[in-house]
């Protein structure tokens, strides 16, 4: 970001050869937006303590939780943006049953997949998926 202005995008597939030393011209910036200021400026209460507790569930079972997608570039460009999308460092389906639980929410699986789709009571969705391992990395392993 320059200001308001997306200046590039940084996928996962980058982040991976950066992390692993098989991409040498990423340029990482060294200021940073602090992004959890913006969260509580930006998103509504409600939204900001059930990303809390699915950050608490996530460690309480012993995964990171990840916020992905559209709902973080529109945090960036201060864009509404309340279709949020986690990604769970761990079994994503085990995730989504207890954060259903804690919430009284409902799971719709997608095991095939790896994701799910818990709705709260009052109708607010989230989109629970894993980490994908796509073919050309895993033969790297």
């Amino acid at each position: 970001m320059e200001g308001k202005k997306l200046v590039g995008i940084v996928t996962g597939s980058d982040l991976l050869e950066a992390f692993h030393g098989r991409k040498k011209n990423l340029r990482v910036s060294k200021n940073k937006e602090n992004l959890k200021n913006s969260l509580e400026t930006r998103v509504p209460k409600k939204v900001h303590r059930i990303l809390r507790q699915a950050g608490q569930i996530a460690a309480e079972l012993g995964y990171r939780a990840f916020i992905v997608g559209g709902f973080v570039r529109d945090l960036l460009l201060g864009i509404e943006n309340l279709d949020i999308d986690l990604v769970i460092e761990g079994d994503g389906i085990e995730f989504a049953a207890q954060f259903a639980r804690a919430l009284d929410g409902e799971v719709k699986k997608h095991t095939e997949f790896r994701t799910a789709v818990l709705t709260l009571p009052d109708g607010f969705k989230l989109d629970i998926a894993q980490p994908q391992v796509h073919g050309h990395i895993h033969a790297e392993l």
